[in-house]
């Protein structure tokens, strides 16, 4: 029975994993970005493991990666941030996805742990990951910070005296320059370098910036 046997193929097919949403964030019933709020596409959605999440002026502000104060990670499928406003993330980590930056705003995100999300690409604006407190070893996502026009900024906050932090992330200028800037914070002496490699493909506006000392590339 071929036609029996195709329609069973196309109902084990059919319960397949379910695409992947388009989601706009909106903040419509809290700042909690997490899997119960309706948040998103002006409160008739909820984020979903794997969804597509963009940044827009609408909404602009602190996001609490989590629940009511309870810091919990988050796996969308790709972040974009293309707002001319400023966000600030806290509580929980990307554990997922890629990160792009368009639009003038700042966006800042801040944790004491690494992200594990994929690649990160600044095009416009600024992306600022900041570390409260220093860490050995810290990284913005598991794959490379492209820097194609726009600025990445690194910094940490430390009270450890003379502790050492290491960005482990490949950094790639493209043609488009960019800069890339590592501050520290005062509390400390902490030191920050960069540790992962940093290219130069062919860009005549590239910049690092080194803010005080104890700052650099190693």
């Amino acid at each position: 029975f071929p036609s029996l046997r195709a329609f069973l193929v196309g109902a084990v097919l059919s319960c397949g994993t379910a695409d992947a949403a388009s989601l706009t964030w909106s903040g419509s019933q809290n700042r909690d970005w997490d899997s119960g709020a309706t948040n998103f596409n002006g409160g008739t959605a909820a984020f979903a493991a794997g969804d597509d999440v963009t940044f827009t002026n609408t909404g602009a502000g602190i996001i609490f990666v989590g629940t009511s104060g309870v810091a919990s990670n988050v796996a969308p499928g790709t972040v974009t941030i293309n707002t001319s406003s400023n966000y600030f993330f806290g509580g929980g980590v990307l554990a997922a996805g890629s990160v792009t930056k368009l639009g003038s705003g700042t966006t800042t995100f801040s944790n004491i742990a690494s992200f594990a999300h994929a690649d990160t690409t600044v095009r416009v604006g600024i992306l600022y990951y900041f570390c409260p407190t220093g860490l050995v070893n810290v990284s913005f996502g598991t794959g490379t910070i492209t820097i194609d026009g726009g600025r990445f900024h690194w910094g940490v906050n430390s009270t450890a005296n003379n502790e050492t932090s290491r960005l482990a992330n490949a950094i790639v200028f493209t043609d488009k320059g960019g800069w890339l800037r590592i501050a520290r914070g005062s509390a400390g002496n902490p030191k920050c370098v960069v540790s992962g490699p940093i290219l130069l493909n062919g860009g005549t506006n590239n910049f690092a910036t080194f803010a005080g000392g104890g700052t650099g590339v190693a």
